[in-house]
């Protein structure tokens, strides 16, 4: 599947509640380094 009606389902799966949140966990081992890293992203329509 295409990055856009990856997207657009994943948009409609938010809207519908079925999505309240994202996140994504980086276990600090296997990254080989003692780093903090905080990151937030914004995406607008396009």
């Amino acid at each position: 599947m295409s990055p856009s009606p990856c997207s657009r389902r994943v948009k409609n799966l938010e809207r519908l509640g079925f999505i309240s949140r994202r996140v994504t966990l980086i276990d600090p081992q296997r990254a080989g380094l003692p780093v903090t890293v905080f990151v937030q992203v914004t995406l607008h329509h396009q």
